[in-house]
């Protein structure tokens, strides 16, 4: 879903990657994982999940990294939909950090998105 959003393809192409960069990373790029999982229940047994996913911005330049940032936090702002298996009940940012990371010269901004979804069990 992601890639597929113009002013995220644009700024990354391809650079889409689970938990860590390769070495040595094209930038910038953003890394993704989930953070946590619970579930919501009804009487009936689990009505839908609640998942937070952390996407990490990485790029040489702070403003790069930003942009990044920006254009994940919109593309899944309020997003409701089918994400491959996963029907999207709703969902939203709830943090963004601005970091560097002095010892590679590279700047990091999570943006953490919590997701309401059915499936994916």
């Amino acid at each position: 879903y992601l890639l597929a959003q113009p002013a995220i393809g644009n700024l990354i192409a391809d650079r889409f990657y689970p938990m860590v960069l390769p070495q040595p990373p094209t930038l910038p790029a953003v890394t993704y994982q989930r953070v946590s999982r619970s579930a919501v229940r009804d009487l009936t047994g689990v009505a839908y999940w609640v998942s937070r996913f952390q996407f990490s911005c990485w790029a040489k330049k702070y403003g790069d990294a930003k942009a990044v940032a920006q254009a994940v936090r919109q593309a899944l702002e309020d997003y409701v939909g089918t994400m491959g298996q996963f029907r999207i009940i709703g969902s939203g940012s709830v943090n963004e950090i601005d970091l560097s990371q002095p010892d590679t010269g590279l700047y990091h901004v999570p943006v953490d998105v919590l997701v309401t979804h059915q499936g994916g069990e």
